[in-house]
């Protein structure tokens, strides 16, 4: 047996290996083409990274065992025996989804090798020491299974017997960097979470095929480098993947379970995958590392039920729910209380209450292919993008574009594995959120709801986007406040605006902060100083980030905007990788201090980066009321004032401030030029009530002297009392005030063209 050393490929290149390959051939009167054919696909598979060993595979009879080189100088050693018929087989491992992707890749690399495959063994349980082997056909139709893959040149060898290890198992004699050799005349290959590319699978196929030898693979998860622009193996997956169908018994069950819900097989129910189980919540605690991109294991399991109306889950439709715990478990458990109350939520072991479905430890994964086959039907599945079990069904389906999603947020690791023709990332709703809150008190005024209404009609009149309100009534609120709340809750759920009720656990903190009078030091600052619900309301907009949103990026605006064209994630362009915000007053902006480099923000209008601002969310509510913050009465001191100031001091340097913000652009910065682009009109001071006051019959009546500066920048005069070219505070005033005239007379046609 000769080999050639992995050093001389790296710094000899790959001329000097092909001399070395024909005088090994000649002297012992080989052909060198095929040799040269596998030296080649090995340079080729690793140009990309030529630090990187390459293997190369050389074939000669050799008796003396003690010629075979020590060391990670040879790929692969070989025992010959010419009246072998070579087959390829792999082992599975680890729970049902773990086991049913190593089958995909397992089977992948068979037809790869261009080898018969021997089908191998399932795991009863993720759990080694409650595990016993099952035939394949314990879980899977293998008839179907053999019909989908003829045409793909995969044909069956002897079969694994189930309990029983296979020969080489016992047999190895010598490790070669992952591959060794046995009596049996066996090419073992390590191959759990060891990737290699498809040259390297053809490769091996090649050399199996030249002489005799079986290969034999571990744990096949993870063992296929895929790349989303390989369309040839991508196919090849999803090809296995749609071949492995349940067997009949499985079958049974869930058809019996579909009547059960009264499907009757037309998938109309939700399917909801969650992971909480100890084993789980103990694989995120090793799993999650920020740095690294992994930090969505646990996300919003706590808040099931927001993410549920976050992404318009219909409540007329059952909620099968599926995981590793029982319906006892489901209605003990604080986690599924807000689903239970919108939602009808069901388990096997609910529908058919028998006990013959409760899970068994010990056949955990034989319960877990029912549940996979019921969710594949049903008409919305929801999992957790993490979990390979919820990974797998949601790419299979956003594949076929069917309706899924992830409520944890954040991208779907396995999609490296499984790529389904797009660019691995996170999540976004085609449609951008826009959140705001509206909190309604005693004090609450009616041109506080007008101006929210005029802000939810512009948006549905000028933009693609979906709006959502945090929405709370004061808890003392009289009678007539309760009644007027009730009515515009009804005229928002007319306008589809997603209302979510949402107390914060830190409300009491600025009850305490008013309560105590330290607050109202800072009245001069901004009025709400004075009402501790109207600034519960304003500072809702920090627990954004929790509420249960899946998608990325979400807006957040005040309801003292308007819009005036669509906003989608475009509109804020780069990203940022906090919030992005636009200037004050000032429309080039103003420093934070002397030694800033960011300007200070108006966070009216906030372009929210969830995950970063999710991670750093309780840092930053521990620090917005921490004890010295209070005793200030919630003024961060140079700052700035409430929610604004507490952003501006926690994130200066981390949030993105753009100067001129066509996506909050305040009309007193009047612009002669009607082709400046803008997209949300902000009445940031001066309210309309203000700018009516000093623009009509060009008055100039300020109604609050500390607007007086920011008013006197507007145009008003004989002119432009009758024209509005350019964008001018006359002009967004008269949108504004037809807006407002669509509201009061909503039968009446809708608003045509608009100064």
């Amino acid at each position: 047996m000769f080999w050639i050393r992995t050093s001389a490929l790296q710094y000899g290149g790959i001329l000097k290996a092909k001399v070395w390959l024909r005088q090994f051939m000649r002297r012992n009167s080989r052909e060198t083409g095929e040799a040269e054919h596998i030296l080649k696909m090995y340079f080729a598979s690793n140009i990309k990274s030529k630090r990187r060993l390459i293997k190369v595979l050389v074939f000669e009879h050799n008796d003396d065992e003690d010629a075979i080189p020590k060391g990670n100088d040879c790929g692969y050693a070989f025992r010959a025996n010419p009246t072998r018929v070579p087959t390829i087989s792999f082992k599975v491992c680890e729970g049902l989804t773990n086991q049913r992707i190593a089958i995909i890749q397992g089977l992948a690399i068979a037809v790869l090798a261009n080898l018969p495959v021997v089908l191998p063994n399932m795991q009863s349980s993720f759990d080694d020491t409650l595990s016993k082997q099952k035939r394949l056909s314990d879980f899977f139709d293998e008839t179907f299974l053999e019909q989908s893959l003829s045409s793909l040149r995969v044909h069956h060898g002897p079969r694994q017997t189930a309990g029983n290890p296979t020969p080489a198992k016992n047999a190895l004699r010598q490790s070669r960097a992952g591959a060794s050799y046995t009596e049996e005349n066996t090419i073992v290959v390590e191959t759990h979470n060891k990737v290699r590319p498809r040259q390297f699978w053809e490769a091996v196929g090649i050399h199996s095929r030249l002489r005799n030898f079986s290969v034999e693979l571990g744990c096949t998860f993870n063992s296929i480098a895929v790349f989303p622009d390989d369309s040839e193996v991508v196919g090849l997956l999803w090809a296995v993947d749609n071949a492995l169908r349940p067997n009949a018994a499985i079958q049974g069950e869930v058809d019996a379970l579909q009547m059960a819900l009264g499907a009757s097989g037309a998938g109309v129910y939700t399917a909801l995958h969650v992971r909480i189980e100890d084993d789980w919540v103990a694989h995120c605690r090793t799993w999650t590392d920020f740095n690294a991109g992994r930090d969505n294991c646990m996300v919003n399991t706590e808040m099931l039920l927001n993410t549920f109306i976050a992404n318009d889950v219909p409540e007329t439709m059952p909620v099968y729910l599926a995981g590793g715990f029982t319906w006892d478990f489901v209605q003990k458990s604080p986690i599924f209380d807000g689903l239970k109350k919108r939602y009808k939520i069901v388990m096997k072991d609910s529908l058919i209450a028998d006990g013959h479905l409760q899970v068994n430890a010990a056949n955990r994964e034989w319960y877990a292919m029912i549940d996979y086959e019921i969710c594949k039907r049903a008409a919305t599945f929801v999992g957790n993008s993490v979990s390979t079990f919820s990974a797998v069904l949601e790419l299979a389906r956003l594949k076929a574009h069917v309706p899924a999603f992830h409520y944890n947020a954040g991208p779907i690791p396995l999609e490296k594995l499984l790529p389904i023709g797009r660019t691995p990332g996170g999540q976004q709703s085609a449609r951008l959120k826009w959140v705001f809150s509206i909190f309604i008190g005693d004090g609450s005024k009616e041109a506080y709801l007008k101006m929210a209404k005029v802000a939810i009609t512009s948006a549905h009149r000028r933009t693609t986007l979906s709006p959502f309100c945090i929405f709370n009534v004061a808890p003392a609120a009289s009678a007539a406040t309760r009644k007027t709340a009730n009515a515009f809750l009804k005229w928002m759920e007319a306008q589809k605006v997603v209302v979510i009720r949402h107390t914060p656990k830190w409300a009491h903190k600025i009850q305490e902060t008013v309560d105590s009078g330290k607050a109202a030091k800072n009245v001069k600052y901004s009025p709400l100083y004075n009402d501790a619900s109207m600034m519960i309301s304003t500072f809702a907009r920090f627990d954004i980030p929790i509420l249960g949103f899946t998608d990325d990026y979400v807006l957040y605006a005040d309801v003292d905007v308007m819009f005036v064209s669509d906003v989608t994630l475009k509109t804020f362009a780069p990203l940022p990788k906090y919030m992005l915000c636009g200037t004050e007053s000032q429309r080039d902006g103003t420093y934070l201090d002397s030694d800033s480099t960011n300007f200070y923000a108006n966070a009216g209008v906030i372009l929210y980066n969830m995950r970063h601002m999710r991670n750093s969310h309780q840092d930053f509510i521990n620090f917005a009321f921490s004890a010295d913050n209070m005793e200030n009465g919630l003024h961060y001191g140079r700052f700035g004032p409430g929610d604004q100031g507490a952003y501006n001091m926690f994130y200066s340097e981390a949030m993105n401030v753009q100067a001129s913000a066509h996506f909050n652009y305040k009309p007193y910065w009047e612009d002669p030029d009607p082709e400046t682009f803008v997209s949300i009109v902000h009445w940031h001071g001066p309210k309309v009530v203000d700018y009516g006051a000093y623009l009509t019959g060009c008055e100039k009546r300020v109604l609050d002297e500390n607007y007086d500066l920011l008013l006197k920048q507007c145009s008003c005069s004989s002119l432009t009392a009758t024209s509005s070219s350019g964008h001018t505070c006359l002009k967004w005033h008269r949108q504004w005030k037809a807006y407002a005239e669509q509201v009061d007379h909503a039968a009446a046609s809708p608003i045509q063209q608009m100064l």
